[in-house]
């Protein structure tokens, strides 16, 4: 490659890492205007707002929203949507807007849902997930797709390579996570997962089990 083109591609390439990094800022300067905790909730974005993880999504977030903690989510639909719209029928004593919060960052999910009642829109996958799991004190986890798996997978090996403080990590759905289980234990046999460090992680269906156990842990 000769050597204006090894420029022109330096240059495009600070042209995209200096966009991220307005993006972070930004992002963190919105977040950090926050009243209270927050607690993200992931989960896939496909999942229609009748089925039953979406209407758990709903109560969750209502019952996060009703203890002053702010629902972060990637401001999609689907899992997301539910979650935000549970958050925005709070009753607590901090203004609406701040318990709904959505970080959209996704090609096909540009505008956030309906009920992200505040919202960043993105446009860097890295950034929204970045934010999504640096400024949270806990993390419910619904059943997804690839992305779920990829930001449930990115945020447990960062505590478990102590980049994060180890939260508290819930998950929604013990049937669907079991063969998720089952390969983190096998993993964990041929010692290509550590075997003295462990996340706290809950595998639940029962919703006022996964609201105790954050806020047990987050207070």
């Amino acid at each position: 490659m000769n050597m204006p083109r090894r420029i022109w591609q330096c240059m495009k390439v600070g042209a995209h890492l200096g966009r991220e990094v307005l993006q972070i800022l930004h992002g963190v300067y919105q977040i950090a205007k926050l009243p209270g905790p927050c607690i993200s909730i992931f989960g896939g974005s496909r999942l229609a707002q009748d089925t039953r993880y979406a209407q758990q999504a709903r109560i969750l977030a209502d019952m996060l929203a009703d203890n002053n903690i702010t629902v972060l989510t990637g401001g999609g639909p689907g899992i997301m949507e539910a979650a935000n719209c549970g958050a925005s029928s709070h009753r607590g004593p901090f203004p609406l807007r701040t318990m709904s919060f959505g970080i959209s960052g996704i090609p096909w999910e540009k505008a956030p849902n309906r009920c992200a009642t505040d919202a960043l829109v993105f446009d860097y996958f890295f950034s929204r997930k970045w934010l999504l799991i640096n400024y949270s004190i806990g993390f419910c986890v619904f059943p997804g797709g690839l992305g779920t798996m990829d930001e449930l997978s990115d945020l447990l090996n960062l505590m478990i390579t102590q980049k994060l403080t180890h939260f508290p990590v819930v998950l929604i759905g013990t049937e669907f996570w079991q063969p998720y289980r089952e390969w983190v234990a096998g993993a964990r046999k041929l010692g290509l997962v550590p075997p003295n460090i462990e996340p706290p992680v809950l595998v639940t269906d029962d919703m006022t089990q996964a609201i105790n156990y954050l806020l047990s842990h987050t207070k």
